[in-house]
């Protein structure tokens, strides 16, 4: 069998599809790709007829800050429907043998135990960065700091701990 192509891997990834991606999953994922390109298609043209409205009437300053979160909302819905609709078409289930379970159980901890590492780094990164540019402290100070690690550590254990939740959930056991 042949590697999988970009697209194929990338689909797999945006919409957390662990098992093998057929027509049908595939057809649906397209479809609705297509439905989410069209809505915001169409919010991007009349969001940006607002915007040169709005930046004729009023600073520029607030029209910029409204256009950021409402482009913030905008994403976070579509993300949201992404993910309803893709459970509802269980687009994101991966049936495993009773037998399997336990090896496929062992893998998500260890997936589970990365994605916290990786969010874990990734906290760090960000949390010194945004230190240095908003507070002016050095990243030196930062990273000597106990409570720098203590609040990327919280993070990290969380976000793996929801993750395994997330991906334990999607396992559906068949005879």
């Amino acid at each position: 069998m042949g590697k999988s192509s970009l697209y194929v891997r990338l689909v797999k990834r945006f919409y957390g599809i662990d098992d093998v991606l057929d027509e049908y999953k595939l057809q649906q994922i397209n479809h609705l790709g297509n439905v989410m390109f069209l809505w915001l298609m169409g919010y991007l043209m009349i969001g940006n007829l607002a915007l040169m409205v709005a930046i004729v009437k009023a600073p520029a300053e607030q029209v910029l800050t409204i256009a950021i979160f409402v482009n913030l909302l905008v994403v976070a819905s579509v993300i949201g429907v992404l993910i309803g609709v893709t459970r509802k078409l269980k687009l994101d289930d991966v049936e495993v043998a009773a037998a399997d379970l336990p090896q496929r159980v062992k893998r998500l901890r260890w997936r589970a135990v990365g994605a916290g590492f990786y969010f874990f780094c990734w906290m760090l990164l960000i949390q010194s960065l945004l230190d240095w540019w908003v507070d002016g402290t050095s990243l030196a100070a930062t990273f000597t700091s106990l409570g720098f690690y203590g609040t990327g550590l919280g993070g990290g254990v969380f976000f793996g701990v929801w993750m395994y939740v997330v991906w334990r959930l999607h396992l559906k056991i068949v005879d």
